[in-house]
């Protein structure tokens, strides 16, 4: 594993690959939404759209650029390799992958109605697309783009990889999850 060396005061830092990523990271997401923050803009306006895009894709940005910056083929190659190759991923995955959130949502749904007495949802969104199936795929893209496409490239494919050539699968997941919502904080925000 490389480390990167950094000479304060005569102690030396070592800052391993992963935690470089971090600090990109944040710094490219929380300072695009910093503007957003300070000068109150509402999201969905222009220019604030632009930088929460930005704010949002920080995680592959980061990768892209640690990635780049070893010119490593290899690394190019098995990276590509894992976002691209639909075979690395069995039957019985694509199935749970498929199926575990609508299972989580229909059961939340029931268990709501059962313990609080309360009507099903409204699905207004899902409605919207009912009416005009023309919005469903480019909302989808969208949500795909701006969500958790970026964040996966990021934060699984990239970072996890790098933690876990230092520590266990649990540990490493769980460094991810604490930074993954520290991250978000400035969005609620």
């Amino acid at each position: 594993m490389k480390k990167i060396i950094f000479i304060e005061r005569s102690d030396i830092i070592v800052i391993s690959e992963s935690w470089i990523f971090f600090i990109f990271v944040f710094s490219i997401s929380w300072f695009s939404w910093l503007w957003i923050i300070l000068l109150n803009w509402n999201v969905f306006t222009f220019p604030a759209i632009l930088f929460g895009a930005l704010g949002l894709l920080g995680p592959a940005i980061a990768e892209f650029i640690l990635i780049y910056k070893k010119h490593n083929k290899y690394e190019w190659k098995d990276y590509l390799s894992r976002i691209f190759d639909v075979k690395r991923i069995g039957a019985v995955w694509y199935c749970i992958i498929l199926f575990t959130f609508p299972l989580i949502n229909i059961t939340a749904n029931i268990l709501a109605m059962y313990f609080n007495k309360s009507p099903l949802p409204k699905f207004e969104i899902i409605e919207n697309f009912i009416s005009n199936p023309s919005k469903f795929f480019p909302f989808i893209i969208f949500i795909l783009i701006y969500g958790p496409l970026p964040e996966e490239l990021g934060w699984r494919g990239y970072a996890l990889d790098k933690l876990q050539e230092r520590h266990s699968a649990f540990l490493s997941s769980v460094i991810i999850g604490v930074l993954w919502s520290i991250w978000h904080i400035p969005l609620f925000l």
